[in-house]
Order: structure tokens, then C-alpha cells, then sequence
């Protein structure tokens, strides 16, 4: 489906401008705007996407690898880019993610019904939230704050699972028992797990990508999406 769907995909007009071929470039821009390609909006466009790419070529004269790396003050805009990304995929997200119906299961939702039920709730409650958030909330409070309050809410949420499972643990199914109620204590362990869901999905999961890409100087900024995003 991916495949077939990108044969109906326009190419990206900046890309095409910054490899010459400019009349592509400003009839895809026209199609993915619905304007005629010789519309002022269009031409505007098309104009500023020139100027960006010649002022980008411009900073990056003569950069070399040594220079990206190690000139001054770059190597901390690295560290900081790696470490972040590196501290995204250690928060443990995807570990939930991936086995959301075994954790789910863990706690108490015994059953498979009731295990990828809560597992297609959490999913649905991040879809949501990441959208809301993204589309009305992202460039409303700075980056380093959200970040800090996702860590601490990550944190404490997880510790109170962690605490609820060794202190109300749900009692043990063999495999004849039909599936249960989920306790009360299981219950509260399966809205820590969504509320630790919105802490991610809200800060630590797109505001690194925002983030990274705002502190490296036009120079060196496509080493350093490459170094952080890999």
C-alpha cells in the first residue's frame, strides 16, 4: 500500500531546487498549493525556498568533517543531540509499546481480550494526545521545561506501578480459569501506564526532533540530524 500510494507522491520542491531543477521544483510546489505556477503566493514561495537553499550552500562553503565535529563550540552541540535521542529511546517507551499486552496482562488484565483491549486504549490515548498537543500546544512553552516535568512524571508514574505490583499484586490464573474483573489496583496501575503514555507522547517523544534541530548553526545542522536522529 505504501509503495503503490508514493507512485501518486510529488517530489519535494525544495529538494528539487537545491539540485537545479527549478521549473519542476515550482510546477510540484504549484500542485501540492492548488494555485496556477505563475500565482503570486506560488511565485513567493518558490522565491523564499530559493533564497534558503543558496544562503544554506552559502554557510556551508568549504565545511568539512574535522570543522563539523571538532570546531568550537560544536562538539557540545553533538553530545547534547546524541545524549538526548539516546535518553528518548532509554526512557523505555517502546519496551512498553511493544509489549503493552504482556504488561497489561502483568497487572491483572488476565485474558486476551482484556489485555489488547487496554493495549488499543493506550494506543488510541497517545494517537490523541500527540496530535492535540502537537497541533495546539508545541510552540506555546519552551522545550527544556516539558522536558524536565515528561522526566519527572515518567519517573514517579512508573515508580507507583512498580509500587502498586509489589503491594497489591493480581492473583495468579491458570490457564483454565476464565479471565477476571481486573482489581481495583489494577486498574489504577493500567491509568498510571496511560498517564505515563501522555508524559511521553507530549514532550520526550517529538520535542527532541524540535529541539536538536533549533541548536546546531545552519552550517553543521544537517551532521547533526543525522548524528541525533541515527
Amino acid at each position: 500500500m505504501m509503495a503503490l500510494g508514493l507512485l501518486t507522491v510529488k517530489e519535494s520542491p525544495r529538494y528539487l531546487a537545491s539540485v537545479g531543477h527549478n521549473e519542476e521544483a515550482i510546477n510540484n510546489l504549484a500542485y501540492l498549493r492548488r494555485s496556477p505556477a505563475d500565482s503570486e503566493s506560488v511565485v513567493l514561495e518558490m522565491a523564499e525556498i530559493e533564497a534558503t537553499i543558496q544562503e544554506e550552500c552559502l554557510a556551508r562553503v568549504s565545511l568539512g568533517w574535522r570543522e563539523a565535529f571538532f570546531g568550537k563550540g560544536n562538539a557540545i552541540h553533538f553530545l547534547i543531540a546524541f545524549m538526548i535521542f539516546l535518553l528518548q529511546q532509554w526512557s523505555g517507551q517502546n519496551s512498553v509499546t511493544y509489549y503493552a499486552p504482556q504488561i497489561f496482562a502483568s497487572i491483572g488484565y488476565t485474558g486476551t481480550k482484556n489485555s489488547l483491549l487496554a493495549s488499543g486504549v493506550l494506543g488510541v490515548v497517545k494517537v490523541v494526545t500527540v496530535s492535540t498537543f502537537v497541533a495546539f500546544g508545541v510552540e506555546r512553552f519552551g522545550w527544556k521545561r516539558f522536558l524536565f516535568i515528561s522526566s519527572m512524571g515518567m519517573g514517579i508514574l512508573f515508580f507507583i506501578i512498580g509500587a502498586l505490583l509489589i503491594t497489591h499484586p493480581p492473583p495468579a490464573a491458570s490457564a483454565n480459569d476464565a479471565p477476571s474483573s481486573p482489581s481495583r489496583a489494577s486498574q489504577a496501575m493500567a491509568a498510571m501506564l496511560y498517564l505515563e503514555g501522555v508524559c511521553y507522547v507530549i514532550r520526550w517523544g517529538p520535542l527532541p526532533w524540535i529541539y536538536v534541530s533549533e541548536i546546531f548553526p545552519t552550517r553543521t545542522r544537517h551532521y547533526g540530524l543525522a548524528l541525533g536522529g541515527e
